[in-house]
């Protein structure tokens, strides 16, 4: 279980941060009406993504 800890917890961190980008740029690039999704929805993904890598790092400390 710890090395699954060990592999989510840098990929919640990537994922939260690509949807970042993403966010910034459907918003900078006006693509919102070409791809159907807001600009906020990557923030709220991202948040999601952060909070995971959160979570998963609490439950890492509880492991050890």
């Amino acid at each position: 279980m710890a090395q699954i800890y060990r592999i989510l917890l840098p990929v919640c961190w990537l994922l939260g941060l690509l949807s970042i980008l993403a966010a910034v740029i459907i918003k900078l690039a006006h693509l919102s009406a070409v791809l159907t999704i807001a600009p906020h929805t990557g923030f709220i993904v991202a948040g999601a993504f952060f909070l995971c890598a959160l979570a998963t790092r609490e439950m890492q400390r509880a492991v050890r």
